[in-house]
C-alpha cells in the first residue's frame, strides 16, 4: 500500500505515518469469559478504520488503472468523440462507487477484454 501510496504522490511524510498505523497491530478480545491474550493481526488495513475507505478507493483505482494501463480508448466506452490529434476521446473505462466496480466498455468483445485484462491484473 505504501507503494501506491506514492505513486499518487502523497508525501512522504504521510506514507509513513500511515504505514506506521498498521505495522505491528495487535488485538485482544473480550467477552463474558473473560479477555485473550494480545495477539498479532495480519491485516493491511483495520476493519471499522476511518481511513480505511478512502485507502480503499485509492488502491482500487491503481489496481484498474493497472490492468487497462494505456488500453482505455480500445476497450472502454467513449463518451464523447476526438475532436482533433491532439485533443483525444472522452473514454470511461470503470465506474467506482465504495466497493462496488462497474466495466464500461461499446462492445461484447471489448467488455470481455477488459474483464480478462482485470482478471489477469496481478493486484487483484
Amino acid at each position: 500500500m505504501p507503494k501506491i501510496l506514492r505513486a499518487y504522490d502523497i508525501p512522504e511524510q504521510l506514507v509513513e505515518a500511515i504505514a506506521s498505523m498498521y505495522q505491528d497491530t495487535k488485538a485482544k478480545v473480550f467477552s463474558p469469559d473473560g479477555e485473550t491474550e494480545l495477539f498479532e493481526l495480519y491485516a493491511e488495513v483495520l476493519q471499522g478504520d476511518k481511513l480505511v475507505p478512502y485507502l480503499f478507493v485509492i488502491v482500487l483505482d491503481y489496481a484498474l488503472r493497472m490492468a487497462i494501463e494505456g488500453r482505455e480508448e480500445e476497450l472502454g466506452l467513449q463518451v464523447e468523440r476526438r475532436r482533433n490529434r491532439r485533443i483525444g476521446p472522452k473514454v470511461v473505462t470503470d465506474l467506482d462507487f465504495a466497493d462496488d466496480v462497474a466495466l464500461l466498455s461499446g462492445a461484447i468483445q471489448q467488455a470481455q477484454e477488459l474483464l480478462g485484462q482485470v482478471k489477469r491484473c496481478r493486484y487483484f
